[in-house]
């Protein structure tokens, strides 16, 4: 089958035993990857996904740090094994630790339970406990160097000011020698996922504590994004200025590492840089309970209500009728094609 997937993180997943759609084993992908290399050849094979880096394993399906290592390290061998026969360049876009942390919570908030009945979120600090050890990046770069061996590794500090193009997407190409006319698209118009504003992000704290389906969840953050571009009030989420002392103390010296080990030329692997949290004033109790209101509204709608419908259908085809499932996605994949070439 066609592996246009617009992302190789089920590849990723793959490797370490997981399986997604289009469910096809980590063999089975790198078959179809070489045989196209070969039939067109190609010089160069760009694997991209944050599933690499990160992805599996998950922190709350392992007993603790050690077994979360011994697992990833598995899965880089599985990649390993693939590229034996090969010149292996590494480059890896990582996010200071606190811009990191502040983006991943609210994406917890918003989305959580809709990828995983587990992926649930109670306050800020005890989020933090929970994934401390994974803002230590210097553990996870030194597995992939240990057991790929690359000819070239790059961290670059996920940073846009100081991205070619101010994009990542230009960036790696242009890192890569690729041409950015190689996607036959502007960067610039990819695009990034969507945040909610500050307002709407604490209505869907208060959303969380009634348990829904994946489908009526992925209804409600629908509502909630079309009501956040309306916003005037940012989406800049704050962390406890404490958390923030304790994070940045934790990551130092690792990150001295990382920029003498992993970044040519650069002096420092910086543990913040855009967040800005602290910039804005909190929100009171009523400006919370006017956007809950607006939200009951907006859910009321014929849109959002039609919405609903679609992802409950969806939800039923996944489970109950799987071929039609594949069906359509193939045809959002003939869409994208047709959309982005």
């Amino acid at each position: 089958m066609p592996l246009d997937l617009g992302s190789h993180n089920p590849v990723a997943d793959a490797l370490a035993g997981v399986s997604r759609y289009p469910h096809l084993t980590a063999d089975e992908y790198f078959k179809q990857f070489f045989l196209q290399a070969e039939r067109s050849n190609a010089h160069t094979m760009i694997l991209s996904a944050e599933h690499f880096f990160g992805g599996q394993p998950r922190v709350w399906e392992v007993a603790n740090e050690t077994d979360y290592f011994f697992h990833y390290r598995r899965k880089i061998e599985a990649l390993q094994r693939y590229m034996v026969n090969y010149d292996v360049h590494i480059i890896v876009y990582l996010r200071p630790q606190v811009d990191w942390l502040s983006s991943n919570i609210t994406q917890v908030i918003t989305h959580g339970k809709s990828i995983h009945h587990d992926m649930s979120y109670d306050d800020d600090w005890g989020h933090y406990r929970k994934r401390k050890f994974l803002l230590r990046y210097y553990n996870r770069l030194s597995i992939w160097n240990d057991v790929m061996a690359p000819r070239e590794f790059h961290v670059v500090p996920y940073i846009r000011d100081r991205l070619f193009q101010q994009s990542s997407v230009s960036d790696f190409l242009n890192r890569c020698g690729v041409g950015v006319d190689f996607l036959g698209i502007d960067p610039a118009d990819v695009k990034i996922n969507e945040t909610l504003s500050r307002e709407y992000l604490e209505v869907k704290k208060i959303l969380n504590l009634t348990p829904k389906s994946r489908a009526q969840e992925r209804a409600v953050v629908y509502c909630l994004k079309r009501l956040s571009r309306e916003s005037c009030l940012g989406t800049a989420y704050h962390l406890d200025p404490a958390l923030v002392s304790d994070l940045e103390a934790y990551v130092a010296q690792d990150n001295a590492k990382i920029a003498q080990h992993f970044m040519q030329g650069e002096t420092d692997f910086p543990s913040r840089a855009k967040y800005s949290g602290d910039d804005f004033m909190p929100l009171s109790s009523e400006v919370v309970a006017a956007a809950k209101e607006r939200y009951e509204r907006e859910y009321r709608s014929p849109r959002i209500r039609f919405y609903a419908f679609q992802q409950a259908a969806l939800a039923f085809l996944r489970q109950r009728a799987k071929p039609a499932h594949v069906v359509l996605h193939q045809l959002r994949r003939v869409r994208r094609h047709l959309k982005y070439g």
